[in-house]
C-alpha cells in the first residue's frame, strides 16, 4: 500500500523514532511516504494514499483526522503517546509491529465526529467537548506547562499526576448552573461537570462513558451533578490505583447537545475552546450557548483483528 506515515517524534516516551518505524512498513511491503507532525504534515495528507498512519497519541490523531473528512482515506494508529485514548477507544494497543501485521487481515470501521457551535465559531471533535471540572483542570495544567518544564520519566507517571491534580481540584470546583437538553430533553441544574463523549475516555484515561462506541451515531453524555461529587472522587481515587476502575456517573445517550451556561471553561478535545476570561468572550455576554452534534462514519479506522 501507499502509507503516509505522520509521526510525532515527541509523542509519549519517544520510544520510536522515525527511521525505525518507515523501517517497519518498508520491510512490510508498503511505499512509505513520512512526515513529522510537528512540520507541514497537511501538505503530506494531500498526496494520494492508501492508508493514513499515525504513530503518536491522540493530538496527532485529531490533525490527521481533521484533514481527512470527507476524503473518504482509512486511518489507522501506532499508539505511542500519553493516553492513547481515541486508539484504546478502537480495541487498538501494542507495540508497531504486531500492529502492522495485523492489516492483512484488519476491518475498515466507520468513526463518528462530533461538532460544537459556540460562541467563537465551530470545532469539530474526536474524544469529546465539555464544560466545568476537566475544562478547568486543562487551563491550569497549560499555565503549568507555560511557565515550567516538568519531565516524566513515563506516560504513567504523567497519566497518574493529572489524576491526581483533577481529585483535588474536584474536592471544591463550583458547581455551575446550567440549563442543558439532548433531544430536546431538559435536564437543567447545578453540574460540576458535563461531558459529550464520542468515546469511552477522556484525559488521563478516564473511562467516563464505558459503553461509548464511536461508530453508532450517538453521542455520550456525562453529567455530574453536586451530589454526585463524592462519586466522582471516589472514581478517581481507584483510578489512580487501577485503568479498569469504573465510575459510577449518569450517562445518556443522544445526538444533540444544548447547553445555556456561564462561568465555566469549556474545552474541545485536548484543548481550551472557551475560556470565561477571554476578553474575545466580554462580546457575548453570558449566558452563552454551545451547540452539540454529531457526524455518524464521518472518518473510516483501519481496525487490526
Amino acid at each position: 500500500m501507499r502509507v503516509t506515515l505522520i509521526h510525532n517524534p515527541t509523542a509519549g516516551d519517544e520510544s520510536f523514532s522515525a527511521s525505525e518505524l518507515t523501517a517497519l512498513l518498508e520491510r512490510a511491503g508498503h511505499d512509505v511516504l513520512y512526515q513529522s507532525s510537528k512540520k507541514n504534515y497537511k501538505a503530506a495528507l494531500k498526496k494520494p494514499a492508501d492508508l493514513v498512519v499515525v504513530a503518536g497519541g491522540d493530538g496527532t490523531v485529531r490533525k490527521a483526522a481533521m484533514e481527512l473528512l470527507g476524503r473518504n482515506i482509512p486511518l489507522t494508529v501506532l499508539p505511542c503517546g500519553t493516553a492513547n485514548n481515541i486508539a484504546k477507544s478502537l480495541g487498538i494497543e501494542g507495540s508497531p509491529q504486531p500492529l502492522i501485521d495485523g492489516w492483512a487481515a484488519a476491518q475498515q470501521r466507520g468513526f463518528d465526529v462530533g461538532r460544537a457551535r459556540g460562541p467563537k465559531g465551530e470545532s469539530r471533535f474526536i474524544e469529546g467537548v465539555g464544560l466545568g471540572l476537566f475544562s478547568g483542570l486543562m487551563s491550569i495544567l497549560d499555565i503549568i506547562d507555560d511557565e515550567y518544564d516538568i519531565d516524566f520519566d513515563d506516560p504513567d507517571q504523567k497519566l497518574h499526576s493529572d489524576i491526581k491534580a483533577l481529585e483535588a481540584l474536584a474536592a471544591e470546583y463550583p458547581p455551575c448552573n446550567v440549563a442543558v437538553t439532548i433531544d430536546g430533553q431538559s435536564f437543567a441544574g447545578q453540574y460540576v461537570w458535563i461531558e459529550a463523549m464520542n468515546i469511552k475516555s477522556v484525559g488521563p484515561n478516564l473511562q467516563l462513558a464505558p459503553e461509548a462506541d464511536p461508530g453508532d451515531g450517538y453521542l455520550d453524555f456525562v453529567f455530574v451533578a453536586e451530589h454526585e461529587r463524592a462519586a466522582l472522587l471516589d472514581y478517581l481515587r481507584q483510578r489512580r490505583h487501577t485503568p479498569e476502575a469504573c465510575p459510577r456517573l449518569t450517562v445518556h445517550r443522544g445526538k444533540h447537545l444544548r447547553v445555556i451556561w456561564q462561568g465555566s471553561e469549556v474545552h474541545v478535545d485536548d484543548k481550551i475552546w472557551l475560556d470565561k476570561d477571554d476578553p474575545a468572550m466580554a462580546a457575548h455576554t453570558p449566558p452563552a450557548t454551545i451547540e452539540v452534534t454529531v457526524e455518524p462514519a464521518a472518518l473510516t479506522f483501519l481496525v487490526p483483528q
